[in-house]
């Protein structure tokens, strides 16, 4: 989530979009849609993977072991691990594609 939350800041200091540094996801999506950075179709798309990083990713990674595993040997499969890894980051490479995609037109 906070690679999440870093890409969006870091598109919106390199485009002087304004935003605070305390700003979320939530907020973060919405100061790229403000600005027209990605369509605002794409709003449902960013909302939906928020809420999934957001609601996944704590979860998955606190019930398996995130606080330290005890005295029992607690296995997270590599399906859910890949699965988050992949929806994260191919979000996070949307967003940078953009970005890249927009500095070619400048």
């Amino acid at each position: 989530m906070k690679a999440f939350e870093s890409t969006m800041k870091i598109i919106s200091s390199k485009n002087k979009f304004e935003y605070e540094e305390n700003y979320t996801a939530k907020l973060l999506i919405n100061v790229l849609l403000k600005n027209n950075f990605l369509p605002n179709y794409h709003e449902s798309q960013l909302s939906a993977i928020k809420q999934l990083l957001e609601g996944s990713i704590p979860t998955i990674r606190n019930k398996n072991g995130g606080h330290g595993k005890g005295i029992s040997k607690i296995s997270v499969p590599d399906s859910l691990a890949n699965y988050m890894l992949y929806i994260t980051g191919a979000t996070i490479r949307l967003l940078v594609e953009t970005q890249i995609d927009l500095e070619k037109k400048k």
